[in-house]
């Protein structure tokens, strides 16, 4: 079970660095269209650089058997899940947008500016950004009351504290 336990951290960490990517991505798209702000999006990386700095303090402390923070863990990793497919389906509307200007005239890319907020509202409703938001809030809050510190220690540490193992040969 441990084994399964050090694979979710390790996923985790993986996956993180994807919803980062996606999310840097997202914010250089919407600098291009002007009038769309990316503070939402900077926040949201923000928070998940917070969230992605306790992971290795947490998979220690899961495996000391802490069942609030294997809770905490599913958590995270519930809400990666969400956010990856809330990012995912916007690149997606995004880019069935931008195919359908490029086989539009100039005059179509005019009618798609002024279109697409009204798509982008549509497709990022607010109710699922609140929740994210809510999310988020609740997972950073948590993770002060379960008292996970930043950086405390990385995988190659973790490795570290384990027992050497030994081999002697056979006489």
């Amino acid at each position: 079970m441990a084994i399964g336990e050090v694979v979710l951290g390790s996923f985790l960490a993986s996956f993180f660095q994807i919803l980062f990517n996606k999310l840097t991505s997202l914010a250089l798209c919407h600098v291009q269209w002007e009038g769309i702000s990316t503070t939402l999006l900077e926040k949201w990386k923000a928070m998940l650089v917070t969230i992605n700095g306790v992971l290795a303090d947490a998979e220690d402390k899961q495996l000391s058997a802490n069942p609030q923070v294997k809770l905490w863990l599913d958590d995270v990793r519930d809400l990666a899940y969400d956010m990856e497919a809330l990012l995912d389906e916007f690149a997606i509307k995004t880019a069935q947008v931008e195919s359908e200007v490029e086989s539009n005239t100039i005059r179509g890319l005019e009618k798609w500016k002024f279109s697409f907020f009204g798509q982008l509202r549509s497709l990022m409703s607010e109710n699922k950004v609140q929740e994210i938001n809510g999310r988020l809030k609740m997972i950073i809050t948590r993770k002060a009351h379960l008292s996970l510190r930043e950086n405390i220690a990385d995988k190659l540490n973790y490795t570290s504290k384990r027992d050497p193992t030994t081999s002697l040969p056979e006489p």
